[in-house]
């Protein structure tokens, strides 16, 4: 869908704690609609933390002291993305009259009406009007970015024998501890897929990713075919290069967004459960592989074909019109 020539002049804000995971959402929604953001980093409001519907009053400051400013003029678009960011999002929309259109990314768990936009992955509950329903998370990925993040990724693991897969490991979580038996399991399956299959593994881990879990991969993966980035002492991140040079993927199960971004690409995605998912995320690793967009990794590589998972685009594409003469 063409982009409405009236959005040009638009001013929007992407509302942030810091948590990169929340922020990348927003921005790259911002972008797909046609809006360079102005992220806006606050330190919540606790009071709104816990109770988010309270933003409608002008009782309660927006945010906490020590964050950017929120105040007018006020813009004509925000978008907030999870719990922490949605009280500040309700009180712009307050404050300005209803001129600031609001978008909000996940379930804060209150009535969808308190935004102009809803949207949340498939495994979570809200519903209603107002609400546009995702698989996965959203991401700021583009191709020409991912293309020259791969190119210069190329010259760094140019000694790795083909077909070369991306390892993108995550890190403990509020659900559970990454245990090291569990983790050497997942190495040693790694190694297995070397081993039988010929191939080069490109591991990167994440800023979740612990020091023990990173020495049991450098301890195990060993020898000319393997390239692992343990963090910035190896030089710079690989991760968006990692999507770009990858034949095929494997990604622990703990994070939505990575497995959402691994499915961007359209190529096969293994997935490796660490430990054991239950709840949403459990729900959310079963829609992808009944999509067959992901299988589990049981140490081998596999390859099938799926229609890669663009849910930013079709976000925009919906939410453009309701944009247009504002």
């Amino acid at each position: 869908m063409t982009k409405p020539r009236d959005i040009d002049g638009l001013v929007c804000w992407v509302l942030t704690d810091g948590t990169i995971g929340m922020e990348v959402q927003g921005v790259g929604l911002a972008r797909a609609i046609g809006i360079e953001p102005v992220v806006k980093t606050i330190r919540p409001n606790p009071v709104l933390r816990l109770a988010p519907w309270l933003g409608r009053t002008s009782l309660v400051p927006a945010a906490a002291r020590g964050g950017d400013d929120l105040s007018a003029p006020w813009p004509d678009l925000v978008i907030s993305c999870g719990r922490r960011t949605a009280g500040a999002s309700i009180a712009i929309r307050t404050r300005s009259g209803g001129k600031s259109f609001s978008i909000h990314i996940q379930d804060p768990r209150i009535n969808p009406s308190a935004f102009d936009v809803l949207v949340v992955p498939d495994h979570d509950p809200a519903s209603g009007p107002g609400v546009i329903r995702t698989v996965g998370a959203l991401n700021r990925l583009t191709k020409k970015g991912v293309d020259e993040a791969a190119a210069a990724l190329d010259g760094r693991v140019s000694g790795l024998p083909h077909p070369r897969i991306a390892v993108n490991v995550g890190g403990s979580n509020k659900r559970y501890d990454f245990s090291p038996e569990h983790v050497e399991s997942f190495a040693n399956a790694l190694s297995q897929m070397m081993a039988e299959d010929g191939v080069g593994l490109i591991v990167a881990t994440s800023r979740r990713t612990d020091n023990r879990t990173k020495q049991i991969l450098g301890d195990v993966l060993t020898g000319p075919g393997v390239w692992l980035w343990r963090g910035p002492e190896d030089g710079p991140n690989p991760y968006p290069g990692c999507l770009g040079l990858a034949e095929a993927l494997v990604v622990t199960s703990d994070s939505v967004n990575m497995v959402s971004e691994a499915c961007w690409t359209g190529k096969p995605v293994m997935v490796r459960a660490i430990e054991p998912e239950s709840g949403r995320l459990a729900t959310f690793h079963k829609q992808l592989r009944d999509r067959e967009m992901t299988r589990p990794f049981l140490g081998r590589l596999e390859r099938w074909q799926y229609k890669p998972l663009d849910e930013t685009a079709r976000v925009a594409e919906a939410i453009r019109p309701m944009l247009s003469g504002r």
